[in-house]
C-alpha cells in the first residue's frame, strides 16, 4: 500500500513558528538583583550561593541558560499550566496568536502583555498550550547531560498531547515511564462520571539509560554465574571464598558448565588455597580481583554451581513502580501541600507535596553529588524546597535552577492580601522559610547546608 510520503506525526497550527521561536536568539539579558539574593546561610542581600533564582518569561531564561548550562542539568522537574479550558495563559508567545486573539488581554493586570483569554470553545485551545510547550520542551533537552532526565506533571487535558510531543523531541525509545502519583486519598463524590485519584508524571531519558532507583531490594546476594555470558577461566584468591566443606577438584557441570582446576580446602570458614574455576561468569578476572581487593568475600551455598557475591547496598535496590501513592512509596496527596505551605504561613494554592519530587529526584541515581536540579515552571518553589531537604537528608550537594514569571497575585486573593504583588515573592519567601526551618531542625549537622539563592532577573 502507498502512502504517498505521508508522514505519522502530531500537526497543529503554529508548531513550525514553535520550533524557529526555540532556535531564535532572545534580546533580554540577566541581572543579578544582590539585594533580593540569600547568602548560603541564609543572610540577605549576599550572593554567594550556588543556587539561582531567575524571575522572568522562561522562554527567554532556557535560552540564556544555555550560555552556561548547555548539557549539564541533571534533572528536570516541571509542573506546567494544566489547559484545564478556563485558565488564562501565563505564557503568551506571540506567534501563537491570530491577531484578532492577541487582542484579548486582560486589563487588569500590569503583567498583561503575557496574559491571554484561553477560551473553552476556541479552536486554537490546544494549540496555544502546546505551542507554549514545545519550544521550551526543545530548550530543556538542550539542557540536560546525556545521562539526564525529566519529569513533567500533567493531567487528563493535555496527557495524551505532551506523550506525543515529547516523543518527537525526546524520543519514543527515550520514554521511561507515564507514573501515576495519587494525588488525592478520597476523590471528590461531585462528579457524574469518574472520580479523579490520579495525575500524571511523564518521564524521558535525555540519552544514557540507567536503572531507576525505586526501593532498596530484599535480596543481599546475588549469583555470580550468569547466562548467557561467555565461559571463562577465573582465579579466586586464598581466602576469598566462605565455605563450609572441601571440594575436590572436578567437572561439577549444570548450566553454567563449571568445572574446578584445584581441590577447595576449607580452613576457618574460607578456601585455604589459591583456586581456579571455569564456568559462564557475570564477571571478569579484574572485576572479581578488584572486588576482593576492597575487602569482599564469596560464598558457596550449597556446591561450585551456587557461588554468591555480597551486593552492594548503595546499588542494591529495584526499579519504581508506575503508582505513585502513599501505601507503597511514602509520597502524600495535594492535602500534605497545603499542610506543608500552611506550617510555613505561605499563601499559594494547587502546590505539589515536597515528598514526591523528593521520591522523583531519589530516583536518579548520584553520579555526582553536586548534581544540577532544574525546574521552569517554579510556582511556589516546591522543588526547590525538595532539594534542600533531600540534601539535608544525605548531605549531598545538589544545586537547584528556579525560573518563574512575575505574575501578578489576584487582588482578591489571601496573597495579596498579605503583601505579596506576584508569584516570585511567594516563592522567594518560601524556599528562605524552609531553608530556615531545615536548619532549626538540624542545627549542628547541617552547618555547611546551602538555603541561599542567586537571584536574577530578565532585562
Amino acid at each position: 500500500m502507498q502512502y504517498n510520503n505521508e508522514l505519522f506525526e502530531l500537526i497543529w497550527p503554529g508548531k513550525k513558528d514553535a520550533i524557529i521561536l526555540a532556535d531564535t536568539q532572545t534580546s533580554k539579558s540577566l541581572k543579578l538583583d544582590t539585594k533580593d539574593s540569600f547568602s548560603r546561610d541564609g543572610k540577605q542581600g549576599c550572593a554567594d550561593s550556588e543556587n539561582i533564582y531567575i524571575e522572568g518569561d522562561n522562554l527567554d531564561a532556557l535560552k540564556l541558560l544555555k550560555k552556561d548550562f548547555l548539557g549539564k542539568i541533571k534533572i528536570i522537574y516541571i509542573d506546567p499550566p494544566y489547559n484545564t479550558r478556563k485558565d488564562t495563559f501565563a505564557y503568551n508567545d506571540d506567534y501563537s496568536k491570530s491577531k484578532k486573539e492577541s487582542k484579548k488581554l486582560t486589563q487588569d493586570n500590569k503583567n498583561e502583555s503575557y496574559l491571554t483569554e484561553n477560551l473553552k470553545n476556541s479552536a486554537r485551545l490546544h494549540a496555544d498550550w502546546l505551542n507554549m510547550m514545545y519550544s521550551r520542551l526543545i530548550l530543556a533537552r538542550e539542557l540536560l547531560s546525556d545521562d539526564g532526565i525529566i519529569f513533567i506533571s500533567i493531567d487528563d487535558n493535555e496527557q495524551a498531547n505532551l506523550k506525543k510531543i515529547c516523543d518527537e523531541i525526546f524520543g519514543e525509545d527515550e520514554f521511561i515511564a507515564n507514573f501515576k502519583w495519587n494525588r488525592v486519598k478520597k476523590a471528590p463524590s461531585l462528579s457524574g462520571t469518574v472520580r479523579t485519584k490520579y495525575e500524571y508524571i511523564l518521564s524521558y531519558y535525555k540519552k544514557n539509560h540507567f536503572k531507576l532507583f525505586g526501593k532498596a531490594s530484599y535480596n543481599k546476594q546475588a549469583p555470580l554465574w550468569h547466562l548467557p555470558n561467555k565461559k571463562q577461566m577465573l582465579t579466586f584468591p586464598k581466602k576469598s571464598i566462605r565455605i563450609k566443606n572441601d571440594f575436590l577438584k572436578g567437572y561439577y557441570g549444570g548450566s553454567y558448565q563449571v568445572e574446578l582446576f584445584d581441590d577447595l580446602i576449607c580452613e576457618s570458614g574460607l578456601n585455604k588455597n589459591e583456586v581456579r574455576i571455569e564456568a559462564n561468569s557475570a564477571w571478569g578476572q579484574e572485576k572479581i580481583l578488584q572486588y576482593v581487593k576492597n575487602g569482599n568475600t564469596f560464598e558457596i551455598k550449597k556446591d561450585l554451581k551456587t557461588l554468591y557475591y555480597d551486593m552492594d547496598n548503595k546499588n542494591n535496590f529495584i526499579a519504581p513502580s508506575d503508582i505513585i501513592n502513599n501505601e507503597e512509596c511514602g509520597v502524600k496527596s495535594n492535602l500534605e501541600a497545603s499542610k506543608e505551605l500552611n506550617e510555613l504561613g505561605i499563601p499559594f494554592e494547587y502546590s505539589k507535596p515536597t515528598n514526591l519530587i523528593e521520591y522523583l529526584l531519589k530516583m536518579v541515581p548520584l553520579s555526582d553529588e553536586s548534581n544540577i536540579i532544574l525546574d521552569f515552571f517554579s510556582g511556589s518553589a516546591t522543588t526547590a524546597h525538595a532539594v534542600m531537604k533531600l540534601n539535608s537528608e544525605d548531605n549531598g550537594k545538589r544545586k537547584f535552577i528556579m525560573v518563574e514569571l512575575p505574575e501578578c497575585c489576584n487582588k482578591k486573593s489571601k496573597a495579596f492580601s498579605e503583601g505579596y504583588q506576584n508569584i516570585c515573592e511567594i516563592g522567594k519567601e518560601r524556599i528562605r522559610r524552609a531553608g530556615e526551618k531545615i536548619k532549626q531542625d538540624n542545627p549542628i549537622i547541617l552547618a555547611g547546608l546551602d538555603i541561599g539563592f542567586k537571584v536574577y532577573k530578565l532585562e
